[in-house]
């Protein structure tokens, strides 16, 4: 029904949708990556040529059905090619995210037993080499970015190119390898282990198999923004990610173009040289947007954020009447048409999304406020909402947008909330259980079926899923009192002032306290636009002006939540949260566990009668040389009143 109704392709791997698909696009631009300040265009016969080679390279090297790889890499089109190359000869791609550390890839290089890695460039293949003792299954390392990496002899190592030489080589023995060995794959075969994020503990490998990757993406994506051959596609979210796979996998199923840009820095430009008609951003990410937007504005002429403050609250009232299906009075519509014209048009033109017809968020809840902001300007965007167990569960269908849901239950999944009010997920097709831990997908899934996702949530009366909290993250006071730390948090990061935040509370604790990272970018300028002197990050996060600022956003907050859940104190770390450090996940969620107690003593500050706590930092110098020193931290409280910072400009 669904193939005949939107023309998907009809394979049960991965590798079957893309033979099908290249016998029935050959020629048409497949893929779009921009090197050296130029566009260029690859064919779907030239992607054909390329994963063939690759994968009859990888055969020749040793590789055989079962067999893991694991690719490290940013998006880019050997990524892509890699890992179906993989797939064509019966192996399991392994995505891990460039920025992990050499003890993470040996862990998960490690424990998917793989045999083969595929580093990008000079800085991935060292870490690799770093760690190879320490992997004795791995057979090679493959690298597509040779720069750098000319005068390396480690037997291990092997060139791309090299790598297509040798499936050459072994097409020239035997016509019609490639395809024999991709009609020998079953949907049933495991085709990637897409490793959780780990945010309680080691991550665990979910096996993902060809017909549940295929049917979740068809039967959800693939029903609620349905894709065509015109589409293109920003492939710009981590490949590591399982998100990322399904919107490769949509792209591959509707014959739309994949479009890689030349790098993370140039993004934007790249947007709007491309054009494309979707996208999918983290929360992080729009964020991330919504907040440099909110920076030039402040940093524009008095006319201009005259004209934004005065203008913008038209968009707002558009969109929120839309998202509750009121129509909205002929005024307001005429002047919404007038405003988009003017003002929201050339801003998301600017932001290249001039063309988009359907850009997407997942990974985690984004604030209603964010959500709302996006809607304001005309922007589409819809949340999507599942977990790699169980993918695209619920998502916003473009008629039914509501910022503050997930969206309504697909036709291919099911929903239930169970007693304790943890959201439970199934499917028609789930994954096939976490490598090596069978005990561990005993505990993941409810009656076999039903996977916890541990998240809180409940489904309203319009049929939305309505996300709380996680799990174990909800929270209650002395008083008994629950409250949600992500609804607090999601607010606070609306503001363009903060970056990240946890909040923070228990049981035995009275009142709630936050750990607040500001955003340096934007408090930076607020600061030099006020004539506030500042050296560092932290000479600037505890500048009493700064503090004072923060001070306003968070009362801004507690006016949204009941009194119980106010925070009543807040410190500005010293630093960002950060990844390397261990606070963050690679997919940027705050490890709250570990959180709390590397910074134990500054929120036991916050709960005493005190003003002031202590943090150690650790520095290491270039010259390998270590040091440690404390560093005071202001403690704010929220209720105590207004300072000066009323009279300094917003």
């Amino acid at each position: 029904m669904l193939e005949k109704d939107f023309n998907y392709a009809q394979g049960d791997t991965v590798p079957k949708i893309f033979l099908e698909q290249h016998q029935k696009y050959r020629n048409r631009t497949f893929i779009r990556k921009k090197r050296y300040g130029l566009w260029g265009e690859v064919s779907w016969e030239d992607s054909y040529l390329k994963i063939k080679h690759l994968s009859l390279g990888l055969m020749s090297l040793g590789l055989v059905r079962g067999d893991k790889a694991c690719i490290i890499g940013d998006n880019d089109p050997e990524y892509f090619w890699a890992e179906i190359g993989i797939q064509a000869m019966g192996g399991v791609a392994v995505g891990i995210y460039i920025d992990a550390t050499p003890d993470e890839i040996k862990y998960l290089a490690g424990h998917s037993d793989a045999k083969i890695i595929f580093a990008k460039d000079q800085e991935q293949v060292d870490k690799v080499l770093q760690i190879k003792e320490d992997l004795p299954n791995l057979k090679n390392i493959i690298y597509w970015e040779p720069k750098g990496l000319w005068f390396y002899e480690d037997p291990l190592l092997v060139n791309y190119e090299s790598l297509l030489a040798l499936g050459r080589e072994m097409e020239n023995q035997k016509e019609n390898l490639f395809e024999e060995q991709i009609l020998r794959g079953k949907g049933e075969d495991i085709c990637i282990i897409s490793y959780t994020s780990g945010t309680t503990g080691l991550p665990k490998g979910a096996m993902i198999s060809h017909e549940y990757l295929i049917s979740a993406i068809k039967n959800g994506l693939g029903v609620c923004d349905p894709w065509t051959p015109d589409d293109r596609y920003l492939s710009y979210i981590p490949p590591a990610w399982i998100t990322e796979h399904g919107f490769w996998i949509m792209a591959l199923l509707s014959g739309a173009s994949i479009n890689f840009p030349e790098a993370p820095e140039t993004v934007q430009e790249n947007i709007r040289e491309i054009g494309p008609t979707v996208f999918c951003y983290t929360p992080r990410m729009w964020e991330s947007l919504m907040s440099s937007n909110y920076a030039k504005i402040t940093d524009s002429s008095r006319l201009k954020r005259w004209i934004w403050r005065r203008l913008f609250p038209y968009g707002s009232k558009y969109a929120e009447l839309e998202t509750k299906g009121i129509k909205p009075a002929v005024f307001l519509a005429l002047t919404y048409k007038l405003v988009y014209k003017f003002l929201f048009k050339p801003v998301k033109d600017k932001w290249g999304f001039a063309n988009v017809r359907s850009a997407w968020t997942g990974g985690a809840p984004l604030s209603p406020s964010c959500f709302g902001f996006f809607r304001s300007l005309g922007l589409p965007i819809k949340q999507i909402y599942g977990a790699t167990e169980v993918m695209g569960a619920c998502a916003h269908s473009p008629e039914d947008v509501k910022w503050e849901t997930l969206g309504v239950i697909l036709p291919n999944a099911k929903v239930k909330i169970s007693e304790e009010g943890e959201i439970l997920l199934t499917a028609e097709k789930i994954f096939s259980g976490y490598y090596k831990e069978p005990e561990k997908a005993d505990q993941a899934l409810l009656g076999g079926r039903w996977f916890r996702t541990g998240d809180a949530g409940f489904v309203n009366e319009d049929g939305h899923l309505v996300f709380l909290d996680r799990m174990k993250d909800m929270m209650s006071l002395a008083s008994g009192d629950k409250y949600a730390p992500q609804y607090l948090e999601g607010h606070l990061k609306f503001s363009y002032f903060i970056k990240d935040v946890m909040v923070t509370a228990g049981p035995e604790k009275s009142y709630i306290t936050a750990l607040i990272s500001i955003d340096y970018e934007n408090v930076g300028k607020w600061a030099e636009r006020n004539r506030i002197n500042y050296t560092t990050y932290a000479n600037l996060s505890q500048n009493p002006h700064v503090l004072e600022l923060i001070r306003r956003e968070v009362a801004e907050v507690n006016t949204r939540v009941p009194s119980a859940a106010f925070i009543q104190k807040f410190i500005n770390l010293p630093k960002e949260f950060d990844p390397d450090e261990g606070e963050l996940t690679r997919t940027r969620k705050i490890r709250r566990s570990f959180v709390e107690k590397k910074y134990e003593n500054i929120i036991s500050a916050m709960y005493a009668d005190r003003k002031e706590a202590t943090m150690d930092i650790n520095v290491e110098y270039q010259d390998g040389r270590k040091d440690k020193f404390q560093i005071p931290i202001k403690i704010e409280n929220v209720s105590k009143g207004a300072g000066n910072v009323s009279e300094l400009s917003g």
